[in-house]
């Protein structure tokens, strides 16, 4: 392609769509210029592609709301450590003055 591009980022993306189209040309033995598909295929196939998408998004969603409970939950143990072993220095001392 010869590209000289100052976006790594853009670059990546690119490099993805290359090698994206290779796998769809050995996978399909063809290219988004064929011509046996309709208007409405296409639309369709868009589609489906539009809903798949939603449908990552949902479990990436899901995913980082478990993720988020966890550390939540490991946040919470750690307050309830932290307050354990001020009671415990705390009872340790009062029963050091007792003797």
């Amino acid at each position: 392609m010869g590209l000289k591009l100052k976006d790594r980022h853009v670059y990546n993306v690119i490099e993805k769509f290359k090698k994206r189209s290779e796998i769809g040309v050995a996978k399909y033995q063809t290219t988004l210029e064929r011509e046996d598909l309709t208007f409405e295929d296409w639309v369709k196939h868009a589609q489906e592609e539009a809903m798949d998408f939603v449908l990552y998004l949902e479990r990436i969603k899901s995913d980082i709301q478990d993720y988020n409970k966890s550390i939540d939950y490991f946040r919470k143990l750690e307050e309830e450590n932290a307050q354990l072993k001020n009671r415990l220095h705390y009872e340790t001392k009062r029963q050091a003055w007792h003797y």
